[in-house]
């Protein structure tokens, strides 16, 4: 959440039935690459979040999390329990359903318009500030829809698929699972090729499309520039 300008957040831990000792101490970082800030929660028997909880010095809205429960014995601290790559969600139900698996960020991309950033923890599409109404565009716009999007879509299967991720059941908390899951249940694409002989590309191209058709990326773009209909070949 923003407050005056600043942006801060709220947790809600559960710990129940993990059978960890009452006494140990509880922390929830923030980070985002290099950028990193820890708050000290209670303990594990009393849970009390900081009052300042700002994120000020992380560079992006939504950082990612991690949660440490810590064992203090002596001048030793040991890591007990520890939940990580946590995506936070947005006080707007509908926004947060739009961004959990795309966060977007705004920063000075120069004369770029957007960038994607598959190097971080979580893919993050980057948008140019300085550019009027891209908030909206990026939200409902043809040019999104019918430009960006599907190659942003493509971009991300490509990196999942050379990074050797194949199945969309193994974990709810890989980015790469969450995307083929997005892909083979709403889109209706079957699991994509596993042997080491099987090219992906005719199956990235075939997801890409089922993608532009729930997006009606075509009429959406004829719309844009002010088109009638569908040329074909002869």
């Amino acid at each position: 959440m923003e407050e005056g300008g600043r942006r801060r957040f709220d947790a809600e831990l559960s710990l129940d039935g993990l059978g960890l000792p009452e006494e140990a101490d509880l922390f929830v970082e923030a980070y985002h690459r290099s950028a990193y800030r820890r708050f000290p929660f209670g303990t594990v028997g009393a849970p009390q979040p900081p009052a300042e909880r700002w994120l000020d010095g992380i560079p992006v809205r939504r950082p990612l999390f991690r949660v440490k429960v810590v064992q203090r014995e002596g001048e030793i601290a040991r890591i007990l329990a520890a939940a990580d790559k946590v995506l936070p969600e947005e006080q707007d139900a509908e926004t947060n359903r739009r961004q959990s698996l795309l966060p977007v960020e705004y920063e000075d991309l120069g004369e770029r318009v957007w960038a994607l950033d598959l190097d971080c923890d979580w893919p993050r599409l980057r948008l140019n500030e300085r550019i009027e109404g891209i908030r909206e565009a990026a939200r409902s716009g043809a040019e999104f829809s019918s430009l960006v999007y599907p190659e942003v879509f493509r971009a991300i299967l490509e990196r999942i698929l050379a990074e050797g991720r194949f199945d969309p059941d193994c974990d709810d908390d890989d980015w790469g699972t969450l995307w083929l899951r997005f892909a083979c249940r709403e889109l209706g694409a079957p699991p994509p090729p596993t042997g080491e002989k099987e090219d992906p590309t005719e199956w990235i191209e075939r997801t890409v499309d089922a993608f532009c058709h729930r997006l009606q990326a075509l009429s959406r773009f004829q719309q844009l520039i002010g088109g009638g209909g569908t040329r074909r070949g002869t």
